[in-house]
């Protein structure tokens, strides 16, 4: 989850994070302010309370808005917007499933996200 562009970031977990490597080549872990790995919350996504949180941990409420960034359609942007926050797929060249709801935006890479929500 993120909350825009000069606010605090959030990380819901991702495979390398649920192994305790956070994803430095991406330049994730040093864009976040803390992390919520669902496997040690004891809930996971698409639940809400995951996102939530994500949100607490970061002084925020879901209520404020915000973005999640995944490459799950089901468990990232149906979650996510599930959550009322904005969506960001990555793609990595896969297509959209057309009987799910479009995600706000799609990039190819996590490294594109970084100019998108800072822009």
């Amino acid at each position: 989850m993120a909350s825009g562009a000069g606010r605090r970031r959030q990380h819901t977990g991702h495979r390398h994070v649920r192994r305790g490597r956070p994803q430095t080549l991406t330049g994730v872990a040093g864009r976040v302010d803390a992390w919520a790995v669902s496997g040690a919350e004891g809930v996971r996504k698409p639940d809400r309370r995951l996102f939530e949180i994500a949100a607490r941990r970061c002084g925020a409420a879901l209520e404020g808005g915000g973005w999640m960034v995944g490459d799950s359609p089901t468990a990232d942007v149906v979650g996510g917007r599930g959550a009322g926050l904005r969506t960001v797929w990555i793609d990595r060249g896969r297509s959209w499933p057309e009987k799910l709801p479009a995600p706000d935006h799609s990039v190819t890479d996590v490294r594109e996200v970084f100019a998108l929500l800072s822009g």
